[in-house]
């Protein structure tokens, strides 16, 4: 078994996910290529960087739409709010179906959507379900990171009896691995590359102790390689972030500019309590900064970067929409 070709390592297959991973791959690695030359050591960070910006610039026509709904959601306030005392204190069956349909009549009639607000949000969740996968197995995507590893393998191929340790030791077994080919265990495909793409600090040096010391210091060299492209001011993009330092750093930021942004929105468009939807818009608040923590602070760090860069370039375009758009252009295009 010889390491032949680092790229045929394969994608995602799934039927959904995997086209829209390998377009996002593909522009993720293009992105990548470029800051490699400018600086290799940063390389990978500053991809993703750059990559969310181009998402958030792809996604403005729905921010802007989303923005317009909610100033016509405000012009339109005092005309709910007459719609709601008429009803106030009202409460029987008939009442209340009265005034939804009231009140569906006015949006239908102004043309205003109460839940656009939510779109936006759900319109990112499958690009963020993509990366997560991504970012599972970036060698996959990133073709440099992929020689890399491809170069490191080759390198353990030409020791002899080179994957004793792994199929003897359980610790640096096909166990790691989350859907491990049993029939293939050393299958290039499948798990060669994946297998050390999970091993630890712990895991190369129980393997060390297994071969001849000669290999070492060459083996050592190829990893710090691919330790390196991974690597952005400090931070594993590619592992969990965890309690890790300064890695943990990322789920925090990512819970608290979540919080605010959807605050400094609340006060910039005031949820009518009485509207459809404002009670799943109100939970969303406060259950979306927690849920993205919980998320950033299980996935790679690379996610949780993604994350922050997308919240500031959102609190940036919702600013300058503000001073573009106003309530009063929404009147007139209502």
């Amino acid at each position: 078994m010889f390491f032949n070709n680092a790229n045929v390592i394969r994608q995602e297959p799934g039927v959904i996910v995997g086209p829209i991973s390998n377009l996002l791959g593909f522009v993720l690695d293009f992105i990548y290529n470029i800051f490699y030359f400018i600086a290799p050591g940063l390389a990978l960070g500053l991809a993703i960087i750059f990559f969310t910006i181009i998402v958030r610039i792809l996604l403005l026509p729905l921010a802007i739409k989303q923005h317009k709904s909610m100033m016509k959601m405000r012009a339109l306030k005092p005309d709910i709010d007459k719609i709601n005392k008429k009803y106030e204190g009202k409460i029987t069956p008939d009442d209340m179906r009265n005034k939804n349909i009231e009140l569906q009549e006015l949006y239908r009639e102004k043309k205003a959507n109460p839940l656009a607000g939510c779109i936006p949000a759900l319109v990112q969740w499958p690009i963020f379900i993509t990366l997560f996968s991504m970012f599972q197995s970036p060698f996959a995507y990133i073709i440099r990171l992929n020689e890399a590893y491809g170069n490191l393998v080759s390198h353990m191929q030409s020791i002899e009896n080179w994957y004793y340790p792994i199929l003897n030791i359980q610790q640096l077994g096909l166990s790691k691995l989350p859907n491990p080919n049993y029939e293939l265990p050393l299958s290039i495909d499948n798990n060669v590359i994946r297998l050390i793409f999970t091993y630890s600090f712990e895991d190369w040096q129980l393997y060390f102790s297994q071969i001849s010391q000669d290999y070492v210091p060459a083996l050592e060299s190829l990893i710090q390689v691919t330790r390196n492209m991974e690597t952005f001011l400090g931070i594993d993009m590619v592992a969990s972030a965890g309690f890790n330092w300064p890695a943990i750093l990322l789920p925090i930021i990512t819970a608290v500019s979540s919080f605010f942004m959807s605050q400094f929105m609340m006060k910039k468009n005031p949820l009518d309590p009485n509207a459809p939807g404002a009670s799943f818009q109100k939970s969303m608040m406060y259950m979306m900064p927690i849920i993205m923590a919980v998320v950033t602070f299980v996935s790679p760090a690379a996610l949780g970067l993604y994350w922050v860069v997308s919240n500031l370039f959102q609190l940036v375009q919702q600013i300058t929409l503000d001073k573009i758009l106003s309530p009063k252009d929404m009147e007139v295009i209502g």
